[in-house]
């Protein structure tokens, strides 16, 4: 966990050189990172990943809000298009776009912090205790998105303390 929150820039006192393609990144705060292509899916969703009392839709948008800036104003088409491809992408269990992030089961939320991050255009998902929390039907799906990124040629490092997850995954 420590690792994975170097990586995305969340400790700035951490010292070392990372390189991504070949090349060094030199970003140090989490804002950079995810403009490198780091972003990470932290352990603890309900503390570090979700604001309650925003919808799905708003929670998803949250690390990549720029990209829907037009003229100084967010364009709502564009928010509305990602978000209903997320949704449909990782099979998000959800009434609509708008519905609160808390009414959604925890392994929903959990889709909606890997659609966060997938927004940002990442090129490496740091994905921290990714299925904790979760039911055993959820913690199945995550693990198919997971290896579809993967084979979709996404970078993909994966925490996870327990060992039959691990041995799974890899």
């Amino acid at each position: 966990s420590d690792l994975m929150e170097c990586l995305a820039g969340a400790r700035p006192q951490a010292t070392g050189d990372i390189w991504l393609e070949g090349q060094p990144v030199k970003a140090d705060s989490i804002s950079e990172r995810i403009q490198s292509g780091f972003v990470l899916v932290p352990e603890d969703r309900q503390h570090d990943s979700i604001v309650p009392t925003l919808s799905v839709q708003d929670n998803m948008l949250l690390a990549s809000l720029k990209k829907y800036l037009r003229g100084g104003f967010l364009n709502a088409s564009e928010e509305q298009m990602a978000t209903d491809s997320q949704i449909k992408d990782l099979s998000i269990r959800v009434a609509n776009s708008k519905q609160l992030i808390t009414a959604l089961s925890g392994g929903n939320q959990q889709k909606v912090v890997v659609a966060k991050g997938m927004l940002t255009k990442p090129k490496v998902l740091l994905l921290d205790e990714p299925t904790r929390g979760i039911d055993v039907g959820a913690k199945s799906e995550i693990s198919e998105i997971i290896n579809r990124l993967a084979e979709e040629n996404y970078g993909v490092i994966f925490v996870s303390s327990e060992l039959k997850e691990i041995l799974a995954m890899s």
